[in-house]
């Protein structure tokens, strides 16, 4: 299941309410990939792990862009004769699999492709007719979602380049962590804005996110939690854990360069974890980028393991 699958229930910006039924529990971890998908990539020491990734940068061609004036951001890359390209996600169907195109945060001709459900892979014949519809439309390049080993090795044949490893964490007895309550608030929508600032601090140029991947990631499971942490009232840090039934996951977690090594991550990875503890879930899941050691430290330091899979970000240049 996709990190932007599941529609967001209640009220934006707060815990979904118990009320709400939740999906169940997926049946492989191929489902699971896609809930943490791949948006950030941090380097390495820069940012304790999201779920979408952390590590250096690497493995990507040189790529050219221009600056865009008034960005609500402090850049934004805009490539050289792009064209207009809608904002809204497109729905890519083929056979009963799903996939979701938007545009990648500041890079608005990159198609980020997410497939829903990795159990069911689409077609060679559908990812070419998928390719050529993205062409159409106006991209120049495709860059996948975290795709675990068949998904990745079914892209790969037709063109795709892995871009970014990454290490795939689980924790299956979340209630016996021992963690102590941290200074976190609620972060609030409209708040998004000032947390992406953040993200683009801790992350970086490509595997940044906007205020519109920042709800993205709110609405990717049935329930989710959002914090942040101040420091002399500025916001210096944020969270983004979601619940699937039983499974949850630590989605977004962005510190400030200026104020890392300061506590700030584990205490929203502690907070992260006490929410899951509170409604009895039986695995968390969360990854990284293989190189990103500070990171897989934190992990293992509350209780996480590795996996043996490793996923995958692909990408190919369709101009």
């Amino acid at each position: 299941m996709d990190s932007f699958e599941v529609d967001a229930l209640g009220s934006p910006g707060l815990e979904r309410s118990d009320g709400i039924a939740e999906v169940g529990a997926a049946n492989s971890l191929e489902d699971r990939v896609e809930s943490l998908g791949a948006l950030g990539m941090a380097r390495a020491g820069e940012v304790f792990e999201v779920c979408r990734m952390g590590g250096e940068q690497h493995g990507h061609a040189d790529r050219r862009y221009l600056p865009l004036v008034d960005s609500e951001l402090p850049f934004q890359f805009v490539k050289p004769a792009m064209q207009h390209l809608p904002a809204a996600p497109l729905i890519l169907r083929a056979g009963g699999v799903v996939a979701r195109v938007r545009p990648w945060a500041f890079e608005p001709n990159v198609a980020h492709l997410v497939l829903y459900n990795q159990s069911r892979l689409p077609a060679p014949s559908d990812i070419t007719a998928w390719i050529r519809e993205l062409q159409l439309a106006g991209y120049d390049t495709i860059r996948s979602g975290a795709l675990g080993v068949q998904a990745g090795a079914r892209f790969e044949r037709l063109g795709f380049e892995a871009i970014q490893s990454l290490v795939l964490l689980e924790h299956t007895s979340v209630g016996s962590v021992a963690t102590t309550s941290a200074a976190s608030s609620r972060l609030a929508v409209d708040d998004d804005l000032e947390a992406s600032r953040i993200d683009v601090a801790a992350f970086g140029p490509g595997w940044c996110i906007d205020r519109i991947g920042i709800g993205d990631v709110r609405s990717a499971t049935p329930r989710h939690r959002a914090r942040i942490m101040r420091a002399d009232g500025e916001l210096v840090a944020y969270a983004i854990s979601g619940r699937d039934g039983k499974n949850a996951y630590i989605q977004r977690l962005a510190v400030s360069p200026a104020h890392q090594h300061q506590g700030h991550g584990a205490a929203l990875v502690g907070d992260s974890l006490r929410w899951m503890a509170r409604w009895r879930v039986q695995r968390a899941l969360v990854n990284t980028h293989v190189g990103n050691d500070a990171a897989l430290a934190l992990y293992h330091r509350f209780g996480f393991t590795d996996l043996a899979d490793r996923l995958h970000v692909y990408e190919r240049r369709i101009e």
